[in-house]
C-alpha cells in the first residue's frame, strides 16, 4: 500500500490521540470509580510533588558545591546549569519554567518544520498531538531531565544533515555527548567513508568546546575560579566515584532502575521481583560482567548499524540498542526516537517495513501503564511492553539492513 506522508500522519494522530485519552481515562477510572476509591492524584509519571525533580536536585548540588558536586552529567551539563542560573536570575523555579518552555517549543518547532507538505489543519493538529500528547516528551518535561536539551541538539543535528552540512551535524553530536555520553553513538548514524575524517574532527571539536566551556565560564561567573583549579576540582570529585557508586547502588544493582524503565534487564528485574533478594546478590556479584556485556552489545550494534543503508533505520536501530542493552534505561530516553520517527512519518518513500516500524515507534510514545505490579505506581506494564516493542524494532531492522534506501538530502 502506497501511504502518503499525510495518510501516515493521520494514522499516527489517531493512534496517539486514542492512546493518550485512554491512558488518562484509565487512571481516572481506576482510582476514582473502581474500589478502593482514592482521592490521590495519579498520573503515568512520578508523584506530582516530584515535578522537575531531576533539575531541582542537580541544581541544588550545583549551587551548594559548584564543580565539587556529585554529578551524573558530564561537564556540558554544568554549562547548562550555569546558563539556566544566569537566565533565571538564580531562581530554580524560573529555571524549571524555562526548561518546560524550551522543551515544548523546540519539539513543536521540529514537527512544524518537518511537516511542510501537509495541509495546514493537519500540520497544526500534528504539532499539537505529537508534542503535547507524547508520553516521553511529557516525562522529560515532568522530570526536567537534561535529556530534553540533548534532544534539541540532535534535532538540529538532523536538520543540518538534511542540508548536507556534515560539519555542523557532527559538531552538535559532540556537544550533546559532552552533556551525556550516549549521544556520541549517534555519530554512527551519519558517518560514511567520505566523511569519516570530517566526522572525527567536528565531533571531537564539539565535545571539547562543550567539555571545557564551564571552566571558561567560571572565570567570570559562578562557580568563580581559574580554569585549572576548576577542572582539578571536577576531576577529583569524579575520581572519588561517589556519583557513579550512588547510581550503581540505586539504579543498577538497586531496584530503582526498574521504575519507569524499559531495558531488557529492567524487564527481567520486574519479572524476578518475587526473588529480588537473589537478583540483588546476583547483580552485586556480577556487576562488572553485566556492565561489560552491556557495553559489548551496544558497541556490536553500533558497528553492525553501518550495514544499514537507511539513515532513518540506522538511527532507530542504534536508539533501540541503547535502550535495550543498557543496564537500566528510563522512559524519558525514549524521547530520542522523536527525531527519526518524524522523519520516517514524513518520508515520501514507502518500503516494506516502514509502516510497521513507524507504528512500533509510535507505541513507545504512548503511556501503557494499564497494569500496576506489586501495588507500586512506578512499576507497570509499560516496562514489559516497551522492552518487547524495542526488541521487535531491533530484530526487524537487523534482519533487513538493506530493505530501505538512504534518504535523499537537500
Amino acid at each position: 500500500m502506497n501511504r502518503t506522508p499525510e495518510s501516515k500522519t493521520n494514522a499516527i494522530i489517531l493512534i496517539m490521540l486514542i492512546g493518550f485519552i485512554s491512558a488518562f481515562f484509565w487512571y481516572y477510572l481506576k482510582d476514582s470509580i473502581i474500589a478502593p476509591i482514592s482521592d490521590s492524584v495519579i498520573t503515568p509519571f512520578h508523584w506530582p510533588i516530584s515535578i522537575f525533580c531531576d533539575y531541582y536536585a542537580i541544581n541544588n548540588t550545583f549551587n551548594q558545591s559548584g564543580f565539587y558536586g556529585d554529578y551524573n552529567y558530564l561537564t556540558g551539563g554544568i554549562t547548562l546549569l550555569q546558563i539556566l542560573k544566569f537566565i533565571s536570575l538564580g531562581n530554580p523555579y524560573y529555571g524549571s519554567k524555562i526548561i518546560l518552555f524550551t522543551y515544548f517549543f523546540f519539539s513543536a518547532f521540529y514537527v512544524y518544520k518537518m511537516t511542510k507538505k501537509l495541509s495546514p489543519n493537519i500540520r497544526y493538529l500534528a504539532t499539537i498531538i505529537l508534542v503535547f500528547f507524547n508520553y516521553p516528551i511529557l516525562f522529560v518535561v515532568h522530570t526536567a531531565n537534561f535529556e530534553g536539551f540533548v534532544l534539541i541538539l540532535l534535532i538540529f543535528s538532523y536538520l543540518y544533515y538534511r542540508k548536507n552540512r556534515a560539519d555542523i551535524t557532527f559538531f552538535l553530536i559532540g556537544v550533546a555527548g559532552a552533556i551525556k555520553i550516549f549521544p556520541l553513538f549517534i555519530w554512527f548514524v551519519y558517518v560514511k567513508k567520505d566523511n569519516f575524517l570530517k566526522s572525527i574532527k567536528y565531533t571531537s571539536l564539539g565535545f571539547l568546546i562543550a567539555f571545557i566551556s564551564p571552566f571558561i565560564i567560571s572565570l567570570f561567573y559562578y562557580p568563580h575560579g581559574n580554569v585549572v583549579d576548576s577542572f582539578i576540582g571536577w576531576t577529583d570529585t569524579l575520581a572519588s566515584g561517589t556519583a557513579t557508586k550512588m547510581y550503581k547502588d540505586t539504579m543498577v544493582v538497586g531496584y530503582n532502575g526498574v521504575f519507569f524503565g524499559h531495558s531488557l534487564l529492567n524487564s527481567i528485574r520486574l519479572i524476578m521481583t518475587p526473588n529480588e533478594s537473589f537478583m540483588f546478590v546476583f547483580m552485586t556479584k556480577y556487576y562488572m560482567q553485566i556492565l561489560l556485556t552491556s557495553t559489548c552489545l551496544i558497541l556490536f550494534s553500533a558497528f553492525i548499524s553501518l550495514k544499514i543503508k537507511s539513515v532513518i533505520y540506522r538511527y532507530i536501530f542504534i536508539l533501540a540498542a541503547l535502550c535495550l542493552f543498557r543496564p537500566t534505561s528510563t522512559d524519558y530516553y525514549l524521547v530520542q526516537f522523536f527525531v527519526p520517527f518524524i522523519a520516517l512519518m514524513m518520508s515520501d518513500l514507502n518500503y516494506k517495513y516502514d509502516f510497521r516500524i513507524l507504528i512500533a515507534t509510535c507505541i513507545l510514545f504512548l503511556s501503557k501503564n494499564y497494569y500496576i505490579f506489586f501495588d507500586n505506581n512506578y512499576i507497570t506494564s509499560n516496562t514489559i511492553i516497551n522492552s518487547l516493542t524495542l526488541l521487535f524494532i531491533y530484530i526487524i531492522i537487523i534482519l533487513n539492513p538493506k530493505s530501505r534506501e538512504d534518504e535523499r538530502i537537500e
